[in-house]
């Protein structure tokens, strides 16, 4: 089946979602992803987010939960970020470097229901 019938075009045009969906169908063996470690094709991201995206969901994340991430710049935190925009839900990114008082109180205003770490 071919992903653009599953997506029908948002309102505003596609969502990141439904763009990864497309791309995984039409060059899933194209490198989508590069980091130092690893490269991702559009059908493993694709996989690998819709997983965790599947994982989120059973621990009670939904469309319009803010999710707190904390997360270096990794394989991981671009997954996350995909799986997140798939729910429906929020990335409110943290910065990786506070600590502390300074953390606590970033945490704080964000609202978010779920807090995701390394």
């Amino acid at each position: 089946m071919d992903a653009r019938s599953l997506f029908p075009a948002h309102p505003l045009g596609h969502t990141f979602d439904s763009l990864l969906a497309l791309r995984a169908s039409t060059h899933a063996d194209s490198v989508f992803l590069r980091f130092a470690a690893v490269d991702l094709t559009f059908a493993e991201t694709w996989q690998k987010s819709q997983a965790l995206a599947a994982g989120l969901a059973e621990a009670g994340v939904v469309q319009g939960d803010v999710v707190a991430v904390l997360l270096p710049n990794s394989p991981e935190f671009a997954l996350m970020w995909f799986a997140l925009a798939s729910l429906g839900a929020m990335a409110c990114l943290v910065n990786t470097g506070f600590r502390g008082p300074t953390l606590a109180a970033a945490l704080g205003r964000t609202g978010a229901s779920t807090l995701v770490v390394h």
